[in-house]
């Protein structure tokens, strides 16, 4: 074989080389082969994974301070931040303290239902509470500023106020159906830590 010959096998042979496993190594891509992931992008994930490493710190820091905080904390402070915003609901308890509230104000509710939505909140289960009573205006306010007093956080949706329909004839009258008592429907939700 002669020099030049030599000399242009070489060549070919090196450039072969390159195109066909230096250059996919490096940057990922090849036309006969290619490697999962080039050294540019092995690169650049070794410089976020290194970033997220030093910022660890930070938070595991700001971690620690929350934790520190948090059991700084008035007992009596968590309790009442246990009932406001609580991480678990019993439909029942939740069902019984709305009767009770409504007692206190000398209402009797019907149709009380409550139930757990589908809503897309992340981190909070809702539960919706409705109920329609016949009250007296006065009567009713008295039951909400109860309702707002109460420790639980409740999320008034909606009120709907009909006034009474009026009897024809006098027998047909009851002592709940005079012109001022109203048809209230009452529509709240209730939100639960998941």
């Amino acid at each position: 074989m002669s020099s030049k010959l030599l000399s242009l096998l070489l060549v070919v042979i090196t450039a072969a080389l390159y195109m066909l496993v230096i250059s996919p190594v490096y940057s990922g891509e090849g036309n006969i082969w290619a490697p999962s992931s080039g050294i540019s992008n092995l690169k650049s994930l070794n410089k976020q994974y290194t970033s997220t490493l030093v910022q660890i710190d930070t938070i595991e820091r700001g971690a620690e301070a929350l934790y520190k905080d948090y059991t700084n904390l008035n007992p009596e402070v968590l309790s009442k931040m246990n009932i406001l915003l609580s991480d678990s609901v019993d439909q029942v308890k939740l069902r019984n303290e709305v009767v009770t509230i409504a007692s206190r104000s000398g209402l009797a509710l019907e149709e009380l239902e409550v139930k757990k939505e589908r809503l897309p909140y992340k981190g909070l289960d809702v539960y919706l509470v409705t109920f329609s009573l016949k009250a007296r205006y006065p009567v009713f306010k008295r039951f909400i500023t109860d309702i707002d007093k109460n420790m639980r956080f409740y999320n008034l949706e909606s009120i709907i106020l009909e006034r009474q329909p009026e009897r024809e004839t006098e027998d047909q009258r009851s002592s709940l159906t005079d012109k001022d008592i109203l048809n209230i429907q009452v529509k709240f939700r209730v939100y639960q830590i998941k």
